[in-house]
């Protein structure tokens, strides 16, 4: 059930200013592209989480940048250039209203 122990850090104090979420399309839906692509993800610092997801895009990433400079170099030169992309779309964070902080014990005990 634990999987293990972490110090939640302020990611401003840091010097990560920026949150976003990129939506990804892969150009194939086979279980070899999204693996490769899934690996390719994991060597990416910037990419906080990465979830598989079902509807208009096949994959969300969590990424920080330290400002948006940092961001658009890092989604240009980075992430589009990553193959089997067909398309992406980056969502940016204004404001974290509820940032997570763990899963809670009581949803489905009501």
């Amino acid at each position: 059930m634990i999987q293990g122990y972490a110090a939640t850090l302020d990611r401003r104090q840091i010097g990560l200013g920026v949150l976003a979420f990129i939506r990804v399309k892969i150009d194939s839906h086979s279980e070899a592209e999204a693996e490769e692509f899934s690996r390719d993800v994991l060597k990416l610092s910037e990419v906080v989480a990465c979830y598989s997801i079902a509807g208009d895009a096949d994959f969300l990433l969590q990424v920080v940048a330290e400002d948006l400079d940092s961001y658009a170099d890092f989604a240009m030169a980075v992430v589009r250039r990553l193959p089997r992309i067909k398309e992406m779309q980056t969502t940016f964070v204004l404001k974290e209203i509820k940032p997570f902080k763990g899963f809670p014990l009581d949803v489905g005990q009501r």
